[in-house]
């Protein structure tokens, strides 16, 4: 089961709010977050903190007590937890975790946006023949869509094994990636004006959750 949470950061805007929360986590979260110049950044990295946290909760653990760190390629792990493999992703106001106890997972998350050239031109150099064929053949809201999507499923396979080469835009679902004795699948969500792909295992089932920080952790569950 591969366990994805996200949450709007936004009410980590408020001073006292985000002292209150970064409090909750360990030294290596609270430095990062206090890294980050502006308080938005604070506020995404104590996000995806706070999203370790209420999962980790669900195995009497915390994100303080769990060695969160980053190893020498810059990917978190749980040193006490290694058999939870995770991965962490943010946009505009929007923080997003996946966590997996069957074997490796990759998110990523984006804000849809109105489709340019530049977006296009990094299209030509990203992704495939295939893909841009079906990018160019949509206009619109469509595009902006199918843009976001790839840009994800693309940034999530990275995640989940940067060895892999993701295979030209077939019809339908789910995508398949082969390669290093394993295949992956992408899971996509449409979320609002959000785009979020999971890469996960052939098998593996995706369980969608939304945290409220300000309900105390309120689950609104949508499972795909």
């Amino acid at each position: 089961m591969i366990h994805v949470l996200t949450v709007d950061v936004t009410p980590l805007l408020d001073e006292d709010l985000f002292k209150s929360k970064l409090s909750l986590l360990s030294s290596v979260r609270q430095e990062k977050a206090l890294a980050y110049r502006f308080p938005k950044g604070r506020a995404l990295s104590l996000g995806v903190g706070l999203l370790c946290d209420d999962y980790l909760s669900r195995l009497n653990c915390c994100e303080k007590d769990s060695g969160f760190s980053y190893d020498e390629f810059g990917k978190p792990y749980f040193a006490r937890l290694p058999q939870i493999k995770f991965s962490l992703s943010h946009s505009k106001n929007m923080a997003a975790a996946a966590f997996s106890d069957a074997g490796e997972v990759g998110v990523d998350v984006e804000k849809i946006k109105p489709v340019t050239s530049k977006e296009l031109n990094v299209a030509k150099r990203c992704f495939s023949e295939a893909e841009n064929s079906a990018l160019l053949a949509l206009s619109g809201a469509e595009q902006d869509l199918l843009f976001f999507r790839l840009w994800t499923e693309k940034e999530s396979l990275f995640k989940y094994n940067s060895s892999l080469t993701p295979n030209p835009f077939p019809q339908g679902l789910p995508r398949y990636v082969e390669g290093e004795g394993s295949v992956s699948v992408f899971h996509f969500f449409h979320l609002d004006d959000f785009a979020l792909t999971v890469c996960a295992g052939e098998n593996d089932i995706v369980n969608l959750e939304s945290i409220d920080f300000l309900s105390t952790f309120a689950r609104i569950i949508e499972i795909k």
